[in-house]
């Protein structure tokens, strides 16, 4: 798993730090915090043919998703899949049940 995080507000703030302590003059270019659109921190990737897919996999995107709130969501899935756990469903449906919890 790779996470970036790019922070060009920050640099460019560290910049100025290190450059107002290396002159020993201050500048006053504090600006309010553009808003952005909320990314994913961590890109998922594309469902595997259901063949593919493990366990493991779907464990880690199923965690990822609870950590992020949808506990309700993955429970609802379960019920929908018959199960009231992941190792209670058949490893042939794990690629179903991944594309379904990519859409929640």
């Amino acid at each position: 798993m790779n996470i970036k995080i790019e922070t060009p507000e920050l640099v460019a703030a560290i910049l100025e730090l290190a450059e107002a302590m290396r002159t020993n003059q201050v500048t006053q270019s504090v600006e309010k915090p553009k808003a952005k659109a909320a990314k994913p921190a961590v890109e998922a990737p594309a469902p595997k043919a259901n063949t593919e897919v493990t366990l493991e996999e779907v464990r880690a995107r199923l965690g990822e998703l609870s950590s992020n709130g949808k506990k309700e969501e993955i429970k609802s899935l379960f019920a929908k899949f018959g199960v009231a756990k992941l190792t209670q469903l058949d490893p042939a449906e794990y690629g179903e049940l991944l594309a379904a919890a990519e859409a929640l």
